[in-house]
């Protein structure tokens, strides 16, 4: 178990002191992150955890994409995807982009 006690100043903003058991996986992964070189200590792989559970708190549920997704679900086993197929979501992905394109240059 690792302990983590954060009182810190940044950029003027004073933070709270705040005490922090881990499990040891959840040690070695903010050991890692750290090692990574993405973050100078632990109190910022904490705080960059915090703010990404922060956003997700705030999310709005969709149910229009829920429905869409369940449809997906209920609608049986997946199957492979032919050559053929892929070449029609191309085709059809490009000729909606282009169609995007067109409308945007009409916008501005």
């Amino acid at each position: 178990m690792l302990v983590f006690v954060f009182c810190l100043s940044i950029f003027g903003v004073k933070t709270a002191t705040l005490t922090v058991s881990l499990t040891p996986e959840l040690q070695r992964l903010v050991e890692a992150k750290v090692r990574s070189g993405r973050y100078q200590d632990s109190s910022e792989v904490i705080r960059d955890a915090l703010r990404v559970l922060e956003r997700g708190d705030d999310r709005v549920e969709d149910p229009a994409l829920e429905e869409v997704i369940q449809e997906g679900l209920d609608s049986g086993p997946a199957q492979p995807l032919t050559r053929r197929a892929w070449d029609q979501i191309w085709a059809e992905s490009d000729r909606l982009a282009r169609s995007l394109r067109r409308t945007h240059k009409r916008a501005a």
